[in-house]
Order: C-alpha cells, then structure tokens, then sequence
C-alpha cells in the first residue's frame, strides 16, 4: 500500500469514528439525564439580556422544587457553573431543619437548574447571568412566586444581583456564597483579556473535542457549550452599578464566603461589603465548595436562617462583618481535599485536588480544566 493511499486510509477511518462518537452521543437515550427528586420541567421563553427575544421555541428548565409549597419562607437558588442540579439538596435539609428548630413551619427551596446543565435545555442564545435573571424571573412567574428570598451560589452569585436590578420587589434578601462580582476581581481583572481567555477556552473545550472520537468521555457537548457560554456571555462590568444600588432599593444583603477560595478571592467579598452599606459579610476558613458537605451547608444555612428571621423581626443591624475563623474542629475544609486547594498551592497540586474534589459534579476533568483556564493556570 503506497503512502497516499495509507494517509487516506487514516483519514477515512477517524472521520468513521468521530461520526460514530457524534452518533452515539446523540442518541435518544442519552439525550438527557434523567430529573433529580423534587424535579419537573418548566417552559419559559427565549431569552436575551433585555428580555424575551419573542421567537424560537420555549426554553425547557429543570426546576427542583423541594419543601412545602405553602411555606411563607421561599428560597429561590441558583448554581454556579458548571452543575449537574441538585447543588442544594443538602443546604435545604439543614435550613429547614433550623427553620423548625426556631420554631417555623419550614421552608420551600426552589433551584433552577441553568440551560445545558442537568435536565435543562442546551440550545438557548444567551447563556450569561442577565439572561439567567430574567428566567429566573420567568420561572418564579410560572411557580406563583411573588417575592422570594435569592440564593446565589458562584456564577449565581450575579445571576441574584441581576434580578434584583431587574425587578427589586420581587426580592426580599439576597444570599451571594463565593459568589462573582466586581470585574476586577475577575482573574486578571481585565475584561478584554478574560474574554480572550473564554475564546481559547472555547476551542478547548468545545471545538477541540468535536473533532476527537472520544464516545463521551469528554463530556457532553451541550454541558461543554454551557460552561465556556457562561462565562463568554457575562460581563462583570454591569455588576459594579448593581451593587452600589442595592441600599437605594432597600434589599437586604448576605455575603458569604471562604477565606482560601481559589475561584472567586476573598477580597471580592469583602469589597461588595464595603460597597452596600445594607451588607452582612460572614467570612467562614474554609473554601468555594462547602456546600457539597454536611457539615460546611449545616453552617451556611444557619448563617441564612439567622439573617432571614432578623429580616422579620427588624432587628438586622446596617452593617455587620463577621471575620474570625468560623469553623468547627470536624468541618476545617470543604472535602478531603479543600486544603489543597488553597492559593498558595502550587498550580498543578490544585489541579489534582480540583479533579478529586469535584467528583460531586458530572465531567470532573472537563470542569477542573475550565476552572484552570478561568485562573490562568493552563
């Protein structure tokens, strides 16, 4: 066989299996995963940044919701990204269990679980954080939610402060746990190049494995798309007028956060409250994914359970900061492995430590590689 004719040969033969790989990862019975407990679908429409775009087909949401529906307490959560749904599942069970503990009849927790993650639909125009507000808003609508407190987690961290721009009386607090915000504390801090960032990234984790027979060990397309789309879609720059509003509309506000967070630094958290003046910031010496464990939600939700009934009854203070080392001896990090996450560790032992860690989440080395590229690691 001449050398051409092997080349072709070659070529013929990846083309077959990366036609085979996009076949079976499109499959019917593997198009979507199956719902989380609590989970049902709900159609809202088409969404860009300024509001409903009027045209394609409605955008299919997994939405889980959990408690009862009667509860006068209502938390509406939103996950950072990447997710899998279901992120809130134990932060539920401890802030209902501390709701009745005080004697309340328990809360209602309703997570919406973003486009491309979980259940959710993953062809949507607009993946960023404003789009996510308004079908926040959307789904609250479809549920009879009037007002409800917000519950931000990451990436949801300025989701929350979008709706509350958007729509003020429809928030009775907000909760921001390691959540983003001010540009500059993005990355480099520079918008222009943590964009650039999100390009590459897209090659990477997107384009790149389109092109690779890899029969879904790279992770689904749509949840790959989601990831980078998020952050490509967002910008933090709209964030900063956010914030400096949030006393003028009279919203409460809960920060919450880890002193050794390797996504979002703790010195973002401790800007936002120097910026809202109706601000509480509880500082816990733990990391971005407490959580995923017990006892790191337990603590959480009790910091949301106090600030929630001091709401209530009118005795929250202007401003309370809350700094001092917030652990217990059982719960000094995340997982196993949230000591080795720490900034000070050397890039490719966080890198470890992200992949180990994150095996709460689908595609755990498709997310730390996205992680990585999001810190200018890789």
């Amino acid at each position: 066989m001449t050398r051409h004719r092997r080349v072709l040969l070659v070529l013929g033969t990846w083309v077959l299996l990366v036609a085979a790989s996009f076949l079976w990862q499109r499959s019917a019975d593997r198009s979507l995963p199956a719902m989380r407990p609590g989970g049902s679908m709900v159609e809202v429409d088409r969404m860009s940044s300024a509001g409903p775009m009027g045209e394609g087909d409605p955008v299919r949401l997994e939405v889980i919701d959990r408690g009862d529906p009667e509860a006068s307490d209502v938390y509406v959560a939103l996950h950072g990204s990447p997710s899998s749904g279901g992120d809130f599942v134990l932060l539920h069970e401890a802030l209902d269990r501390a709701n009745r503990d005080r004697g309340g009849g328990g809360v209602r927790l309703v997570e919406i679980v973003q486009p491309g993650f979980g259940a959710s639909d993953g062809d949507v125009p607009d993946f960023g954080i404003e789009a996510a507000a308004r079908m926040t808003l959307a789904v609250m609508d479809r549920l009879g939610i009037a007002r409800a407190h917000l519950v931000g987690h990451s990436l949801g961290g300025g989701t929350i402060l979008h709706v509350a721009d958007i729509a003020p009386e429809r928030v009775r607090s907000l909760t921001s746990y390691g959540g983003i915000g001010l540009q500059e504390h993005e990355g480099t801090g520079d918008h222009a190049l943590e964009h650039l960032k999100y390009r590459i990234g897209w090659w990477i984790l997107v384009a790149a494995p389109e092109v690779v027979p890899h029969f879904g060990a790279l992770g689904d397309r749509d949840f790959r798309r989601a990831f980078i789309r998020n952050f490509m879609d967002t910008d933090q720059r709209s964030l900063r007028p956010i914030l400096e509003s949030i006393d003028e509309a009279g919203i409460p506000f809960l920060i919450l956060h880890g002193r050794h967070d390797p996504l979002v630094p703790a010195r973002a958290a401790r800007a936002h409250h120097a910026l809202v003046e109706r601000s509480e910031l509880v500082m816990f010496d733990r990391s971005h994914f407490m959580i995923f464990d017990p006892p790191g939600a337990a603590m959480l939700a009790a910091e949301i359970d106090d600030f929630a009934r001091r709401i209530d009854d009118g005795s929250m203070p202007i401003r309370r900061t809350v700094d001092p080392d917030r652990t217990s001896d059982e719960a000094a990090v995340d997982s196993p492995f949230g000591d080795w996450i720490r900034p000070d560790r050397g890039p490719w032992v966080q890198f470890g430590a992200i992949v180990l860690a994150t095996q709460v989440l689908e595609d755990p080395t498709t997310i730390a590689v996205g992680m990585l590229v999001r810190k200018d690691l890789v």
